[in-house]
């Protein structure tokens, strides 16, 4: 928690921020999950005045490392965050708050479930910009696989009584290269209440972040269904 503000004078900003409530990588190294349960893990952050970052509740690949996760489960781990806004932060380097899992490198995901994960951003009188349970930054040729596994029961939500506020994503964020093969999007939910509004994605999200890669998404043999308020928006949709 802060109470600084996020613009100290007229060239310099502040940057804070909390990620990784479960489990963190960072560059050049690998990183294996199998047969685990990562659960009831927590990421906070206050900054009123602030544009905090807040990630992945769970587990995050936040950088180039390799991962594999198989035979787990990632479930009921919650993020929340009371912010000042968010929309420098998202405009310069492409950061919404939200996640509980996070591929940024090359990844294996498989027989596993991501499921009733959760994420409230709420920002008084600025921007507020959350985003889906599992989010994919891969880089093409790299990208994340994954496979027989279901993302599911997510909630993200955000609040600004005063300012807009949006949802990218509920069950699955794709800013980078993914691939689903026989996998079930099923019940994600994706609600924003501000001065403007705009949740989309209640299944997947797909489509650049500033200052990221080209999208690329593949879905085969994949339901995304009974999600809310819709499917699928953006690329490849």
């Amino acid at each position: 928690s802060s109470s600084f503000p996020y613009r100290i004078s007229a060239d310099q900003t502040l940057q804070l921020g909390a990620n990784s409530g479960g489990v963190h990588i960072g560059d050049a190294g690998s990183l294996t999950i199998e047969n685990t349960s990562v659960d009831h893990n927590q990421v906070s952050v206050a900054a009123r005045l602030g544009q905090p970052n807040g990630l992945d509740a769970g587990v995050c690949d936040c950088g180039s490392s390799r991962m594999v996760i198989r035979h787990s489960q990632i479930a009921h781990n919650t993020l929340s965050a009371l912010v000042g806004s968010t929309s420098d932060t998202f405009a310069t380097g492409g950061f919404s708050i939200g996640g509980a899992l996070e591929a940024d490198g090359p990844a294996e995901i498989t027989d596993t479930q991501v499921v009733a994960n959760s994420t409230r951003v709420t920002s008084p009188t600025g921007s507020a910009i959350a985003s889906a349970a599992v989010a994919i930054f891969s880089t093409y040729p790299d990208r994340t696989v994954i496979a027989n596994s279901t993302i599911s029961g997510n909630r993200v939500l955000a609040l600004s009584p005063h300012g807009p506020a949006r949802v990218n994503g509920a069950g699955l964020l794709n800013a980078g290269s993914v691939v689903l093969q026989t996998d079930r999007l099923t019940g994600n939910s994706a609600v924003a209440h501000g001065l403007t509004s705009s949740a989309t994605g209640g299944g997947i999200w797909s489509g650049a972040y500033p200052g990221g890669p080209t999208v690329h998404i593949t879905l085969s043999g994949t339901t995304v269904s009974g999600n809310a308020p819709d499917q699928c928006f953006g690329v490849s949709c």
